[in-house]
């Protein structure tokens, strides 16, 4: 922080103000690390939860489509997957957390099963539409984690320079500011007294 010092009293209570603002603001981004680094946590924690959620599904839709297999063949699957209709539609949408702007994913559409799959095979597909839905909640909570500890490194950096730099430095500069303020109102006071008794002796004379 560069600025232009001028030994007075009136810069001197300008530059207090300057030091209480920044303490301030180190303040806040303090809490706002801390909040940050709550909200960081609890979100991987439930990362891990729709992760593995998300091997489980698989898992089940895996163990469940071979079964189907076994049973239907591979020319029933193929059939039924030629006549499934319409298109997977997202839409990527803003959103904030703890005032860190992070995308989030909306779905618009998705395809459609055919009125005559077999249910066997539209067993498939429901286990299919679940896993899609959570691999979509799981790429918003990746995303958010991304960006929400994109945002933590950058707060951390702002707060250590604030409290082991600027904050320190300004300290040390309002320390020498105010001696030579106090000084130069010492000569100021001792440079009046002499003026007025000089004064006043002219004027006894």
């Amino acid at each position: 922080m560069h600025m232009r010092v001028v030994p007075t009293k009136g810069f001197l209570l300008e530059f207090k103000k300057r030091l209480s603002l920044i303490q301030t603001a180190h303040r806040l981004l303090e809490k706002k690390r801390d909040e940050l680094v709550k909200n960081l946590k609890q979100r991987i924690n439930e990362l891990s939860k729709i992760r593995a959620e998300v091997l489980n599904l698989f898992k089940t839709a895996f163990i469940r489509f071979l079964r189907v297999y076994s049973l239907v063949g591979r020319e029933t699957i193929s059939h039924a997957t030629a006549i499934t209709r319409g298109k997977l539609k997202v839409r990527i949408l803003p959103r904030i957390i703890m005032g860190v702007p992070t995308p989030t994913l909306k779905i618009e559409e998705k395809p459609k099963s055919g009125l005559v799959m077999p249910p066997l095979v539209r067993e498939i597909a429901d286990e299919l539409y679940k896993i899609l839905d959570a691999m979509f909640k799981l790429i918003i909570f990746e995303v958010s984690v991304e960006y929400i500890t994109n945002d933590l490194k950058r707060t951390n950096r702002i707060v250590n320079v604030l409290e082991k730099v600027l904050i320190p430095r300004m300290k040390e500069q309002l320390r020498k500011l105010s001696e030579i303020v106090e000084e130069l109102e010492v000569e100021e006071f001792i440079r009046t007294k002499i003026v007025r008794d000089i004064i006043a002796r002219r004027r006894g004379e």
